[in-house]
């Protein structure tokens, strides 16, 4: 089978536990309500036992253990799990975490849907898909997040692109390479939106959230500039009345696509 795009290895998989990642990844923007909801109706009637895969700090595992039995949360920075147990509902007695990548976890199935937030890209996804679909009970989806934010100003996007620790990134639309390769079927796809009201510190302690902007993999010199940069750029957009800003917070729409469907054992 083809290989997956290298801005995907484990190599930067890895950054997940840096620890400026980890300080700085409470600051990305909270899932919304109405996806939530959308998530636990995706659940199979009769059963409500989840999978978190990658799940971080839990951002998603932590929404859905009060309305179900029984959430395994499985991620291989410890890191990122032990702060997720600070965070409200970490320590909730529905809520298990698992230290482990999922290719090699020992899990409890069957489950009756799988969740996979801004993860399931850096893992193996052979034979994550081919473990899937035996882990799910007949008719279990597997849940497929992607969260994004920013002001999309082209201005944002060079920026990123001057900065960014990733030289040879692909804009790849998950879910679909996936189905192409014979490793997912698609049933349906939602988009989802929440007011997100982040300073600008907090805007760009959101960035550090991600690899390839981890102060850890980033120089001295290129993080100060990349935060200066990106500061100013800020600030001209509001004064340009292209983002606007109340109470010194940028008032923003973050997004979440949802697609789920069902693993396939290639």
């Amino acid at each position: 089978m083809e290989q997956k795009p290298s801005h995907w290895d484990q190599k930067k998989a890895d950054a997940f536990s840096d620890l400026s990642i980890i300080e700085h990844y409470a600051n990305r923007p909270p899932y919304p309500v109405d996806l939530i909801g959308k998530l636990l109706s995706l659940i199979t009637p009769g059963s409500a036992t989840v999978l978190d895969i990658g799940c971080g700090m839990g951002d998603v595992a932590r929404n859905l253990v009060s309305d179900t039995l029984h959430v395994d949360a499985v991620d291989i920075s410890l890191p990122m799990i032990e702060n997720g147990k600070k965070q409200p509902r970490g320590n909730h007695p529905n809520l298990h975490w698992i230290h482990s990548s999922i290719e090699t976890a020992s899990l409890t199935p069957p489950y009756s849907m799988v969740t996979a937030g801004e993860s399931l890209h850096w893992m193996d996804w052979e034979t994550v898909c081919r473990r899937l679909s035996k882990l799910l009970v007949p008719g279990g989806k597997l849940a497929i997040l992607t969260r994004s934010w920013g002001t999309g100003e082209p201005e944002e996007g060079k920026l990123y692109a001057k900065y960014s620790t990733t030289r040879n990134f692909i804009l790849m639309d998950l879910p679909t390479e996936l189905e192409k390769r014979g490793l997912f079927r698609i049933e349906n796809r939602k988009k989802f939106s929440t007011d997100w009201r982040p300073t600008i510190d907090e805007f760009i302690a959101s960035r550090h959230s991600q690899s390839q902007f981890s102060y850890e993999r980033m120089s001295k010199e290129s993080a100060i500039d990349f935060d200066k940069s990106l500061r100013e750029l800020l600030i001209q957009l509001n004064d340009e009345n292209r983002i606007s800003m109340e109470n010194e917070r940028i008032l923003h729409r973050a997004r979440v696509s949802l697609c789920w469907g069902e693993p396939l054992e290639p």
